[in-house]
């Protein structure tokens, strides 16, 4: 499993990230917040907050608009885990739909989109199952695709949109999300995520990228 280092998280809400765990699954841990990043928050959290937050921050002082877009706009990307997982038998049978003598497997991802403060604005993951037989990829699935806001202002604003698409020597697995930081009517970005996996037919081979185009090189 590769892992990134962790940074400096918020400390002023209880908010949970999450880990993969021995399955690939999604678990909760925490992470704590600098002080900069933490001012950063607070102003945002004031300005949401407020009954008409384009005015609240139209209001601020320069300084304290600095500090709020610093904290608040994605200047990063990173990945912060990868795992490989087992499907059993009784699994592709429910889902993956394999054909006798298939062997299945599969990969969770998770992304973390980062302030230039170095807090987390949001954080998003699925998994890609496949099914190979015969050195053929014969399924391709994504599950468990989901995310989680962490600095104010930020909310989902619909689920994410997965699509799959098998090229034979390496199944494709694409989940788009929805993000959106605002409130009150007042909506400031609407970023395009994604996360697509791509898992080859060799069973080792894995490649994960921000791109949603599934025919990317």
């Amino acid at each position: 499993m590769q892992k990134a280092l962790v940074i400096p998280f918020l400390s002023w809400a209880a908010v949970s990230l999450m880990a993969v765990n021995a399955r690939g699954i999604e678990t909760p841990s925490t992470e704590t917040m600098s002080a900069t990043a933490q001012e950063g928050a607070n102003i945002a959290s004031k300005v949401f907050e407020a009954s008409d937050p384009k005015a609240a921050r139209e209001q601020l002082s320069p300084a304290e608009r600095e500090k709020f877009d610093k904290a608040t706009m994605p200047t990063s990307l990173e990945v912060s885990e990868k795992k490989r997982f087992p499907i059993s038998s009784e699994e592709a049978k429910a889902g993956e739909q394999a054909a006798a003598g298939s062997d299945c497997y599969g990969y969770n991802q998770s992304f973390k989109r980062k302030a230039a403060l170095g807090n987390t604005l949001y954080t998003y993951w699925q998994s890609t199952h496949v099914c190979r037989r015969n050195g053929r990829i014969t399924s391709v699935r994504v599950t468990n695709a989901g995310g989680e806001t962490s600095t104010p202002g930020w909310r989902i604003d619909k689920p994410p949109n997965v699509a799959t698409k098998n090229v034979g020597w390496e199944g494709r697995g694409n989940a788009q999300y929805h993000f959106v930081l605002g409130a009150g009517g007042w909506d400031i970005s609407h970023p395009t995520d994604c996360i697509q996996q791509r898992v080859n037919v060799n069973g080792r081979s894995h490649r994960s990228m921000p791109s949603c185009n599934l025919d990317a090189r």
